[in-house]
């Protein structure tokens, strides 16, 4: 068990009638908690049914992606997320069970099926006892999978997730540098690759027979 929100905590009696009734309905929230986390844990059970199956070939979807987002209601980020979760954890029984008694969250489990495998999930379920979603997510970070949960974590595996609100007109502008970028390397760029030569662009000077546009581009950045 990961943190033991069941204990209703002590605090000081304000008395009256109403005593009992805060407790009561923190017993209801915490059941409503865990019955959510369980029916996501099962959900994951038969998406890999489902993708093992080609079930969304029958209903017409090219992907399960896009089955997911048609008929399961996930965004694209998070049917991927959902379904790579799901796979991980047909290896990991220990956080399997746990996630499918509601005694770990999505977000926790989400972190731990990056890292963990067969051989270490015990260990990483150790060190995670007690944290939060939040803390998980920071334990983890730098690590790869395989590593111990005691590892040194390596810096240049450390992601920082950057949200942006542009106009359509900026955005625009995004995709038309993107896809001449894409063009231009013949490839598929990642969002870190993307920006890296944007960014690189946009700072190094410009040499004398060095005739590659470089694009303008402004946007409002929040670091999350």
């Amino acid at each position: 068990m990961i943190l033991d929100r069941d204990a209703v905590p002590d605090t000081p009696s304000l008395g009256g009638p109403r005593e009992a009734d805060w407790k009561a309905l923190h017993q209801r929230l915490r059941g409503i908690a865990k019955r959510r986390v369980a029916l996501e844990a099962e959900e994951a059970s038969y998406l890999v049914e489902a993708e093992e199956t080609q079930l969304y070939r029958r209903l017409g979807y090219t992907t399960m992606i896009e089955y997911m987002e048609r008929e399961l209601y996930w965004g694209p980020h998070a049917a991927k997320e959902r379904l790579r979760v799901a796979r991980e954890l047909t290896a990991l029984p220990l956080i399997a069970e746990l996630f499918h008694e509601g005694e770990l969250c999505f977000s926790a489990v989400r972190e731990l099926t990056r890292v963990a495998t067969p051989a270490t999930e015990e260990a990483f379920l150790r060190k995670a006892q007690g944290k939060t979603a939040h803390h998980i997510q920071e334990m983890v970070a730098g690590l790869k999978r395989g590593d111990e949960p005691d590892a040194k974590p390596d810096p240049r595996r450390i992601s920082k997730r950057v949200v942006i609100e542009v106009s359509a007109e900026t955005y625009a502008m995004w995709r038309r540098t993107r896809t001449a970028l894409e063009d231009e390397a013949d490839e598929r760029l990642s969002d870190d690759d993307f920006l890296q030569t944007v960014c690189r662009r946009a700072t190094e000077p410009s040499g004398p027979t060095d005739n590659v546009p470089r694009p303008a581009v402004q946007t409002a950045v929040t670091t999350c």
